[in-house]
């Protein structure tokens, strides 16, 4: 129907329409970035589109043919709760009617004989009955369109659901095998001490983390898998510990660098160089970073005490600085260090999350190996402190740094500029 073909209070009706579709986009564009964060369930943006897909019917309706033959307004602009218990009362409703109708049009025949004017208006009771009869049936379309929509949603989502539980647990299987494979190996080639070297991600919940211990439950998150298989690698070793068989420990080293790092600092310099790191967040959180001089001190001091205590074992350790520095004014230094200008450009750590989460999807439909260049667990390390104490390994081990962070800057710095 063209514009010029509507009535004044159905323009009226779908301006209405219009600006209660406009809002729920708005609130869908929130709710999806409090998923992206946290703060929202993924449940109340399915619940959200579904509404705005019954609104768009509804406003789709009306320009095809009038709202007489949908939903009365009123109806349409009332938030769409409890749809489930609304369209049992429509159904009560619609049989009340049809009821009512039956009689109306039996009453019409008995007044044959009568006056126009008496059959006039019997007339127009069985037409106002019909007509209430089929907004009835067009709200009540309405609301089965929004539950099948609902019920897609849920389903498909339930299905990523289940897909992503089965690969967790094949990978969860492999890792089972390579694992017992390892420890069946040591025991076979009467290896008696084992050391895993493990990561503090295994903690990792998506929160900051300030001076942090081995208290720290194991980490569930769902979006990052580095951190899940770490931990359940840890926990097959840690389980394996018998004293008199095999001893074993997992050191948690934190962001290990050094000189020929692979991934750390070459990844960092490389961004910036090319103009494509920014600060994530406020570029105030601190953070554990442990120097390889350290990590390899902890290792020794590790299967030097597990000699001496043959009862040693069975237990996590993180292994740090024990001098927690701020993450990108260190990074400045280091760039100041091989005469690279300071990084001042930021991101917010909301952006960063929604960037990460919708590449993460892209590379996953893609099939592409490699990792984003943002993922939602990257964005996490990047804005919130992670820290941890070094207490328990420093009593059970007697690890204490050998190398701070000075220093081991200033040794590192000429390969740093070969970069």
């Amino acid at each position: 129907m063209r514009n010029s073909e509507l009535s004044d209070k159905d323009r009226a009706f779908r301006s209405k329409i219009r600006m209660k579709m406009s809002n729920l986009r708005t609130k869908l564009k929130n709710l999806q970035e409090g998923v992206s964060a946290g703060k929202s369930q993924q449940s109340d943006v399915d619940a959200c589109k579904g509404e705005i897909e019954v609104l768009r019917k509804e406003l789709q309706s009306l320009e095809d043919g009038g709202h007489t033959t949908f939903i009365k307004a009123k109806t349409m602009l009332e938030p769409k709760k409890n749809l489930s218990s609304k369209g049992k009362k429509l159904e009560w409703k619609t049989n009340l009617l049809k009821t009512r109708l039956k009689s109306a049009e039996k009453k019409l025949l008995q007044e044959e004989g009568s006056s126009s004017k008496l059959k006039d208006k019997q007339q127009k009771i069985v037409d106002d009955l019909k007509e209430q009869i089929q907004m009835l049936a067009g709200e009540k379309t309405a609301i089965d369109n929004f539950n099948h929509t609902r019920f897609v949603q849920l389903k498909n989502q339930q299905t990523e659901g289940d897909k992503q539980s089965r690969e967790l647990h094949e990978v969860e299987n492999k890792i089972n095998e390579i694992e017992e494979k390892i420890l069946v190996a040591c025991e076979s080639a009467n290896i008696p001490r084992l050391i895993y070297t493990s990561t503090p991600s295994v903690v990792f919940s998506g929160k900051s983390i300030v001076e942090g211990n081995e208290s720290l439950q194991y980490g569930n998150t769902g979006f990052s898998p580095y951190a899940e298989t770490k931990a359940i690698a840890e926990q097959k070793v840690l389980g394996a510990h018998s004293p008199g068989k095999i001893q074993t420990v997992a050191l948690r080293p934190h962001l290990v660098w050094g000189e020929n790092d692979p991934h750390l600092l070459p990844r960092v310099i490389t961004r910036h160089k090319t103009g494509k790191l920014r600060i994530i967040g406020s570029g105030q959180n601190q953070v554990d970073l442990t120097h390889i001089e350290n990590v390899t001190h902890a290792h020794i001091c590790a299967m030097q005490e597990m000699m001496r205590n043959k009862n040693l074992g069975g237990k996590p350790y993180f292994i740090g600085q024990s001098e927690p520095v701020f993450l990108w004014k260190w990074l400045n230094q280091v760039f100041q260090s091989i005469d690279l200008p300071p990084l001042t450009k930021k991101l917010s750590f909301q952006n960063a999350f929604i960037l990460g989460a919708s590449l993460e999807k892209i590379w996953k439909i893609l099939r592409i190996k490699q990792e984003p260049p943002m993922t939602r667990f990257v964005a996490c390390q990047l804005a919130h402190d992670h820290w941890f104490s070094n207490q328990s390994a420093e009593r059970d081990l007697g690890y204490t740094p050998v190398k701070n962070m000075t220093d081991a800057l200033q040794e590192t710095n000429p390969w740093l500029r070969t970069l």
